[in-house]
């Protein structure tokens, strides 16, 4: 039982219940680190929003500045592939965030950087055709072949309905004098009869 003093003067009984049970889980260290977790990945969430925001405004320098910032926040740092499978929704954004600043790398002149980012965020999940076809593109800019190959047949392999990621795959294959690989290319790019 508390008593406090109201402005009047007077004093006005007060009762407090606390939940003795609440009260101890609030402040065991389990719960305390995860409330850090959900506090970092809410900020995490916000900061690759206000990349994007940066990046819709046509504010590229300060898009770039904020995935890079994302990038190096710890629990995106740490993501890697080996959480696939726990859902962590910081290997979604590490992606995001990496493929993103990819796009801008490459469409702002630095090729290399735009490249490296590519390879990171296809290290995390290798499903994606489009991103695949990028790291060909880039892999080609810089006279990497074998890279370049290996990406182009990625993309094939991971969206088999883009045409762009076909076209490109074929035109390496005739440019490096594969002629074998391009007709088995074709064969399979041909329509059932």
């Amino acid at each position: 039982l508390h008593t406090s003093a109201a402005a009047s003067g007077r004093y006005h009984p007060m009762i407090s219940i606390v939940d003795i049970e609440s009260a101890e889980r609030a402040s065991h260290p389990l719960e305390v680190a995860r409330r850090g977790i959900e506090a970092q990945e809410s900020a995490n969430a916000s900061l690759y929003s206000l990349a994007l925001q940066h990046e819709a405004s046509g504010r590229l320098a300060d898009a770039t500045a904020a995935y890079r910032q994302l990038l190096d926040q710890p629990l995106i740092a740490e993501a890697d592939a080996l959480h696939a499978a726990t859902g962590d929704p910081s290997l979604r954004l590490r992606f995001l965030a990496l493929m993103n600043l990819s796009n801008l790398e490459a469409s702002g002149g630095e090729p290399e950087q735009a490249l490296q980012h590519a390879l990171g965020a296809v290290a995390l999940d290798e499903r994606d055709g489009r991103l695949w076809l990028r790291i060909g593109r880039l892999a080609g800019a810089a006279r990497l072949a074998a890279l370049e190959r290996h990406s182009l047949e990625h993309a094939v392999l991971a969206s088999p309905h883009n045409q762009l990621a076909w076209c490109a795959l074929d035109a390496l294959l005739r440019r490096v004098g594969d002629t074998k690989a391009a007709a088995q290319l074709a064969a399979r790019a041909a329509p059932p009869p």
